[in-house]
C-alpha cells in the first residue's frame, strides 16, 4: 500500500495536508499518493464549483541529489504540473535540497528592514531617555 503522508517521527501521525487561507499543501512519501489526493481535490473543487489557479499550483520534490525519474510527474485536469526547485511558503522559502540559507537570508533581511522602521519612530519621538532591555534566550 502507498503512503499518501509523510511521517516525521515514529510517535507523531502522518501529515496529509497542511492549510492556511486559501492555499493548500499535499505531502505524500511516493508519485502515486501524491497523485491521488490530486485527483480528490480535483473532485472536490468539481462537486463545490471551486477553481484552481493552475498558475500557482507548483509540485516540489525533496531528494538529495538526483534528477526525477520520468514517471516523477503530476496532473490536475490533464494539465501537466509544473515541478520547481524552490517554493515561498507563508514567508519561509523552501527549496528542493532543504537548504535553508535563502530562508535565512531572507528573514535576516525582513529584520533588518523590521530594525530600521522601529529605529526612526523611535528617533521622531521627543523623549529624554530610552531604555533598551536586550535578553537572550537559552
Amino acid at each position: 500500500m502507498f503512503s499518501n503522508g509523510v511521517q516525521l517521527s515514529p510517535d507523531l501521525i502522518e501529515i496529509f495536508i497542511l492549510m492556511f487561507a486559501d492555499d493548500v499543501v499535499f505531502f505524500s512519501e511516493s508519485v502515486i499518493g501524491l497523485q491521488r489526493q490530486i485527483n480528490v481535490l480535483e473532485t472536490y473543487c468539481k462537486k463545490w464549483a471551486l477553481n484552481v489557479n493552475l498558475d500557482k499550483t507548483k509540485i516540489m520534490v525533496f531528494k538529495r541529489g538526483s534528477k526525477l525519474s520520468k514517471s516523477e510527474k503530476w496532473t490536475y485536469k490533464s494539465t501537466k504540473l509544473e515541478v520547481v526547485t524552490s517554493y515561498q511558503y507563508l514567508g519561509v522559502s523552501f527549496n528542493s535540497t532543504l537548504n535553508w540559507s535563502l530562508s535565512a537570508k531572507n528573514i535576516s533581511i525582513k529584520a533588518k528592514k523590521a530594525l530600521v522602521s522601529v529605529t526612526k519612530c523611535l528617533c521622531n519621538l521627543k523623549v529624554v531617555s530610552v531604555f533598551i532591555l536586550q535578553t537572550g534566550l537559552r
